[in-house]
């Protein structure tokens, strides 16, 4: 039952049909791009502030 069901979710028709998961990414794309920016961006600055003091981090 298991495998029917990931069978299911994983067909081409999920993926590529009207409402798939490629409708779905079209429209999150922005926001992963935002985030996945956002962490660099974190990684960053805590990096430069550490390199200064570990009071400011």
């Amino acid at each position: 039952m298991l495998l029917q069901k990931l069978k299911q979710w994983t067909s081409r028709e999920e993926f590529f049909g009207e409402g798939g998961y490629l409708d779905l990414f079209k429209i999150a794309y922005p926001l992963i791009l935002m985030s996945a920016s956002n962490i660099i961006m974190q990684f960053a600055d805590r990096k430069f502030l550490g390199n200064n003091s570990s009071e400011e981090l």
